[in-house]
Formats: structure tokens, C-alpha cells, sequence
């Protein structure tokens, strides 16, 4: 099962009472982010083994009734932008897109703080010059691309590619 833990941002948004008794598995668990950029909602997702990141920009409220779906098609898209998504694991996505499990917060620090980082990084984007196709860009391409201290500097996208093949 995968689970996504919001930040209290987004589960009040979420409107989502505090989750108890959880199945943690560090292997497909992500954390979730409300944020704003040019006064558009956007959620990043970070996934808590490899910090793949993956942006929903200009989120309505319509959108989130089904967030356990739209979670998976959006990752299998920048899975996709990224040429690391193999069928195995698409298939492994769908199976279980029905059954993402949308909790509240873990408090998981060492994600929040690389979450926290890649927020600032797409917001500074934007900042430079108020030009949100930049702030899109940045999300959509290089999010992915920063070496992290806590992946032994590799970057996410390297860190996830390892996670897929050696998922099947």
C-alpha cells in the first residue's frame, strides 16, 4: 500500500481527521506539501526512500476529490519525462492507485527538511523575475536533479531509477 502523508497545510485543505494505526513502509511511502506559487495551489510529492519529487501545479478543489489518482497519474507522467518508468512498475502504480492511503503528517523531519528545500528552490524561480513558466520548468525538469547529502550525493532521479530496477 502507499501512503502519502500530507503537512497540516494540506490536510486541512484535505479536510483529513488525524490517522492513526498506518502500515509504514519506508520503500513506497511519500510526503505531501501545499504551497503557493503566483497565488496558484501547488502540492509536491517527495517520496521518502529517494526524494523523486513531483509537482501538481494550479490545484483546484475539484481536483482533490480524487488525489489518490491523480497522485498516480502525475507520477507515472514524470516518471515518464524522466525515461525511468518501466511497465512493471506502471503496472505496479495502477494496481495500487485505488488504494493510496491520504494521511495526515508523520512528522517526518528529514523529508519535510529536502521538501522544504525543493519548495524554496521552485519558489526562488519564480522570485527572479515573476515569470511562472520558469517556476513550471524548474518543477517539471530539475526538481530531480540536486545531489542530497542524505542519498550519498546522488541525485533523486539517479536514487529512483536504482528503486525501480531493483523493484522487479
Amino acid at each position: 500500500m502507499i501512503n502519502v502523508f500530507c503537512s497540516l497545510k494540506l490536510a486541512k485543505l484535505l479536510d483529513i481527521q488525524k490517522t492513526v494505526n498506518v502500515n509504514v513502509n519506508f520503500e513506497s511511502d511519500w510526503n505531501a506539501h501545499l504551497f503557493s506559487v503566483a497565488g496558484k495551489k501547488w502540492i509536491i510529492f517527495v517520496n521518502k526512500k529517494t526524494l523523486f519529487s513531483f509537482i501538481i501545479m494550479d490545484v483546484l478543489k475539484k481536483d482533490l476529490n480524487n488525489l489518490s489518482i491523480l497522485f498516480t497519474e502525475m507520477l507515472i507522467k514524470q516518471l515518464e519525462r524522466e525515461f525511468i518508468l518501466t511497465s512493471k512498475y506502471e503496472n505496479y502504480l495502477r494496481e495500487y492507485d485505488q488504494i493510496a492511503n491520504i494521511c495526515t503528517t508523520d512528522n517526518d523531519r528529514k523529508i519535510m527538511g529536502s521538501l522544504n528545500d525543493f519548495v524554496y528552490h521552485t519558489k526562488a524561480c519564480y522570485e527572479d523575475d515573476k515569470n511562472v513558466e520558469k517556476a513550471r520548468n524548474y518543477a517539471l525538469r530539475y526538481i530531480n536533479e540536486m545531489p542530497s547529502k542524505v542519498l550519498k550525493f546522488k541525485t533523486p532521479r539517479e536514487a529512483m531509477k536504482e528503486h525501480i530496477k531493483n523493484y522487479g
